[in-house]
């Protein structure tokens, strides 16, 4: 029922900002609550689902994965530790160590002094809660960046949603503008739930108004059962996986 609704959501979403309201105080009251809720996670788990469709390049690609993430200002490279499962692959980042598992070849890469750069092609980080918490200050902080807010009626029950729009820039996976390489906007919209968790995000651009990223958040978990120890050593997976050398 859950994934009929929230694709569901997708389509109203569209739509429903026609009647939404522009009243920055309104808007800028719910950010500030997803803001908070957000800031109070510790540790959260949750089932993420990607969508990309860009029917103006015949493109289609969706990918589901269980990720862990756990905040940590003291960690100096993200603020974050991570694990992120798929059927096919898998990667691993315990704040010093960063490796990737390939369980179609059977093998595992470690890199062991990862830099920024290692993580810009992280899925799990698109439009995410990591990327969120850190971008919703921009947005509160520019009074420059136009955001609404509606109510969605999805399968008879209210959600909240605001929405925002940048000019020729995006959020990147960091939670950071970042300047795209075309004149476009880029509109998000991001449905949460009655305690103001994000569920939904769904991105589009003016030029092809018909593209969209969509993610989705399900059997979101905040501040449960941590993961065991061995989950963060290299070396039980090494035990399974064969190393790469590189």
């Amino acid at each position: 029922m859950k994934a009929l609704l929230f694709h569901l959501a997708l389509f109203i979403s569209t739509n429903v900002f026609a009647g939404s309201s522009v009243d920055t105080t309104i808007v800028n009251e719910i950010m500030r609550s997803t803001l908070r809720k957000l800031n109070n996670i510790d540790h959260v788990k949750y089932d993420y689902y990607i969508e990309s469709n860009y029917l103006s390049e015949n493109y289609h690609r969706d990918v589901s994965k269980k990720v862990y993430m756990e905040f940590d200002k003291k960690e100096p490279l993200l603020g974050l530790i991570f694990t992120d499962t798929e059927n096919d692959y898998a990667s691993v980042f315990n704040g010093k160590e960063y490796f990737y598992i390939n369980k179609k070849k059977n093998t595992i890469e470690l890199i062991k002094n990862p830099s920024n750069n290692t993580f810009r092609s992280q899925t799990s980080f698109v439009n995410s809660y990591y990327a969120l918490k850190y971008f919703l200050p921009v947005i509160l902080s520019s009074s420059s960046i136009s955001r609404s807010s509606a109510d969605t009626i999805v399968n008879g029950k209210k959600f909240n949603s605001f929405r925002f729009t940048l000019n020729n820039y995006m959020m990147s996976r960091f939670g950071k503008l970042e300047k795209l390489t075309i004149d476009k906007q880029l509109t998000y919209t991001v449905i949460v739930d009655d305690d103001n968790l994000p569920l939904q995000v769904v991105q589009r651009d003016n030029l092809n108004p018909r593209d969209y990223t969509l993610v989705k958040f399900t059997n979101i978990s905040v501040n449960g059962v941590k993961p065991a120890m061995e989950v963060w050593n290299y070396e039980n997976y090494a035990k399974i996986y064969n190393p790469v050398v590189k």
